[in-house]
């Protein structure tokens, strides 16, 4: 592909050293780009310069801040948010990744409603019953579950995840909502739009969860918590009360970090 064929999708500040016959023909890492790749440099980089003087990269994406080396062939492509961009141009060329229900998934469709362009992966289960038991005349007994499991358009589920139906209201699943491998999503919950709830979370039953929060890697949160939108819950944190909107909390038990 060549570079000028894609510099709409990007918001370029500065392109150094393109001609007509500029090209990439895949997108690759920093470690294992050779001639033909195209790459970003992260803005986080403490190394930028060199990893731009030195990567046999054919055009590079990257910011401002680099002094820019002579390009010896490369196309130095220079924006605010490499990473982004990067993105952008690749999210292009893939725009025809796999969706839909994976036939090695389990929906008990009596128990769920799937929007528009929705994605479950293989060894997913959505609309069993939930954990629910209470003590009843010397005996346990599930609590019924007659509600549903309601996924609204542009969810993604990965691997083996598991979401519950409702007991008496519903599960449900806010737009744009990604959830990764081996979650588990409990009965009653409720996820905002564009919320991440990364690999092995446990959401426990009655959570209401924000718009645009972030669940870290193998946190657990308790029964019946709220937490606000814009929320930040890191890896491997115990969430066992309420997080206001915006907060960023770590730790077992989660304690709120200070800006």
């Amino acid at each position: 592909m060549k570079v000028k064929d894609i510099l709409y999708l990007i918001k370029s500040l500065h392109i150094y050293d393109i001609n007509s016959k500029t090209e990439f023909t895949k997108f690759s890492d920093l470690h294992n780009a050779d001639k033909g790749s195209i790459i970003f440099i992260d803005k986080s980089k403490k190394n930028k310069e060199e990893i731009a003087r030195n990567t046999k990269a054919s055009v590079i994406i990257c910011d401002e801040t680099i002094t820019l080396p002579e390009p010896n062939g490369r196309c130095y492509i220079v924006t605010k948010e490499p990473k982004k961009d990067f993105l952008r141009v690749i999210k292009y060329f893939n725009s025809s990744s796999e969706t839909g229900v994976s036939s090695d998934s389990i929906i008990f469709r009596d128990y769920v409603e799937i929007g528009k362009n929705v994605t479950i992966r293989a060894g997913s289960i959505i609309g069993g019953e939930g954990f629910g038991y209470e003590w009843l005349d010397g005996e346990l007994i599930n609590w019924p579950h007659i509600g549903k499991v309601i996924i609204n358009d542009n969810v993604e589920i990965k691997y083996n995840s598991c979401i519950d139906r409702g007991t008496l209201s519903d599960t449900i699943i806010g737009k744009g909502v990604k959830i990764g491998n081996l979650v588990h999503i409990s009965h009653n919950v409720i996820i905002g739009e564009n919320t991440m709830v990364v690999c092995k979370s446990t959401i426990s039953g009655s959570v209401k969860i924000g718009k645009e929060c972030f669940i870290g890697i193998g946190a657990t949160i308790r029964d019946k918590v709220t937490i606000g939108d814009g929320a930040f819950i890191g890896m491997g944190s115990v969430v066992t009360k309420n997080v206001e909107a915006g907060a960023t909390v770590y730790g077992n038990p989660a304690k709120e970090v200070k800006k």
